[in-house]
C-alpha cells in the first residue's frame, strides 16, 4: 500500500474541530451519488471531452469480483456509464484520474493487477468500443511498482509517469512510455536521498523539463519537489521540505503563467515545542529558479486539513483545491486562495450526506463551475461526482 493511503488513514481517524469559518456562496449540485455496483471510492479527479461529458475513476466496486472502475458521466443529464471493470488480470485499483490523446482515446494507470506477477498497468481505453489494452504492466525491479499518479503527455505524443514503488532501490521510478511500441523508458530511479515515492503526476514547463513530489525522502526524510531533464535523465532537488515552516509530503504541482510552481502539503509543519504542535497541511509557492518556497496558507482543520490534491488556477490567477477532512463537519472542504494577499475563501463544507473526504484536485467546466469527486460520502457511503459553481 503506498506509503500516502497509509498516511491519510491516521490523518482521517484524527478529531477535526467542530467549527470552522463561514462558506462563501455558492451552488452545489450532487451529479452521482456510488453505491458499489456502478463503482465506489472515486479518488481522482475528472476529465471532459470534447463534447462536454465527463470522466473518471472508481478506485473499487463495479459488479462482483471487479477492482475499479472507469465511467462516463454527462453532468446535464446525469447518465452515468461504466465503460470498463477491472477484473484484476487487467489491472485493478484505478487510484488516478484519465487523459486524452490527440484521437479522443483515454490513458491511465492501476495501481496493482495486471498478468501474474505484475504490480500495475499503464492502459488505454477506447470509450467508443470499451475496448481496454494495457500498455505496460510492471514487475517491481527494475521498472517499477505500484502507479498512483497519472498521466501526461508530451508535444510528441509519448506518456510520462511515476511508480510509487519498486525500482532498483524501492523507491519508484519516473518512466516515458511509447502508446505505439508499449517501450518504456526509465528516465530515474529514486534512491531515497534525493526523494522517495512519488505519488502524483507530472508537469511540463515551456522547455519541456518535467517537475514532480516525492511524498518522502529527500535530506530531512520529509519529501521533495524536483525537476527532472527528460533527455539527459539529470534530476535536481528545488526543496527538500523538513516540516519546520514547509510541512511535509507534498502534493500535485501546478504553474503559474510566471513559471512559478504551486502546490500542497499533506501535513505539518510543527512547531518545535514538546509535545509536537503540528499544522494541518499547507499550500506553498516556490520558485523554479531560485528555489525560495513560501507558504501561502497552513490548515489548522476548521478551515480544512490534510489537502492531498493538486490544486488548479482559473483565469484570473486564483487558486483552487480541496481538503481531505477538516472544515466544520471535519469531513473536508473545497476552497480558494488569492496567491498575492494569502487570502483563503472556504467555498463549500462537505457533510458526508453529499460527499465527505475529496482525495482529488477540481476540474474547471465550459462554463466556469467546478467539476470534482469525494471518496466518500452520498447515501451509500461510496462517494459522489459534485459540481460547484462559485
Amino acid at each position: 500500500m503506498p506509503i500516502i493511503a497509509r498516511l491519510l488513514g491516521l490523518l482521517l481517524s484524527v478529531a477535526m474541530l467542530a467549527a470552522g469559518p463561514a462558506a462563501y456562496a455558492t451552488t452545489f449540485k450532487t451529479l452521482h451519488v456510488f453505491t458499489g455496483p456502478d463503482g465506489a471510492e472515486p479518488q481522482a479527479a475528472l476529465v471532459f471531452d470534447t463534447k462536454g461529458a465527463l470522466y473518471g475513476t472508481t478506485r473499487l466496486g463495479g459488479p462482483p469480483g471487479s477492482g475499479g472502475t472507469v465511467f462516463k458521466l454527462d453532468p446535464i443529464t446525469k447518465v452515468r456509464t461504466t465503460l470498463h471493470s477491472f477484473t484484476g488480470a487487467d489491472g485493478e485499483l484505478p487510484d488516478a484520474g484519465l487523459v486524452f490523446d490527440t484521437k479522443g482515446a483515454l490513458y491511465g494507470t492501476t495501481e496493482q493487477g495486471g498478468p501474474p506477477g505484475s504490480s500495475g498497468t499503464v492502459f488505454k481505453l477506447n470509450p467508443a468500443t470499451h475496448v481496454l489494452t494495457i500498455l505496460h504492466a510492471f514487475k517491481n525491479n527494475p521498472d517499477g511498482a505500484f502507479p498512483v499518479a497519472g498521466l501526461v503527455f508530451d508535444t510528441k505524443g509519448a506518456l510520462y509517469g511515476t511508480t510509487s514503488e519498486g525500482g532498483a532501490h524501492g523507491g519508484g521510478i519516473v518512466f516515458k512510455l511509447d502508446p505505439a511500441t508499449h517501450v518504456l523508458t526509465r528516465l530515474h530511479t529514486f534512491t531515497g536521498p534525493e526523494g522517495s515515492s512519488p505519488q502524483a503526476g507530472l508537469v511540463f514547463d515551456t522547455k519541456g523539463a518535467l517537475y514532480g513530489t516525492t511524498v518522502v525522502g529527500g535530506p530531512a526524510q520529509k519529501g521533495t519537489v524536483f525537476k527532472l531533464d527528460p533527455a539527459t535523465h539529470v534530476l535536481t532537488i528545488l526543496n527538500g521540505f523538513t516540516n519546520a515552516t514547509d510541512g511535509v509530503s507534498p502534493q500535485g504541482l501546478v504553474f503559474d503563467t510566471k513559471g512559478a510552481l504551486y502546490g500542497t502539503t499533506a501535513v505539518g509543519p510543527c512547531k518545535p515545542v514538546f509535545p509536537p504542535v503540528c499544522g494541518r497541511g499547507t499550500v506553498f509557492k516556490l520558485d523554479p529558479a531560485t528555489r525560495i518556497l513560501t507558504t501561502l496558507h497552513d490548515f489548522n482543520g476548521a478551515d480544512g486539513a490534510d489537502p492531498v490534491a493538486g490544486l488548479v488556477f482559473d483565469t484570473k490567477g486564483a487558486l483552487y483545491g480541496t481538503t481531505s477532512s477538516g472544515g466544520a463537519h471535519g469531513v473536508g472542504t473545497v476552497f480558494t486562495l488569492n496567491p498575492a494577499t494569502k487570502v483563503l475563501t472556504t467555498l463549500h463544507t462537505f457533510t458526508g450526506a453529499a460527499g465527505a473526504n475529496p482525495l482529488a484536485g477540481l476540474m474547471f467546466g465550459p462554463k466556469g463551475a467546478l467539476f470534482g469527486t469525494t471518496s466518500r460520502g452520498g447515501s451509500s457511503n461510496e462517494g459522489t461526482v459534485f459540481e460547484l459553481a462559485p
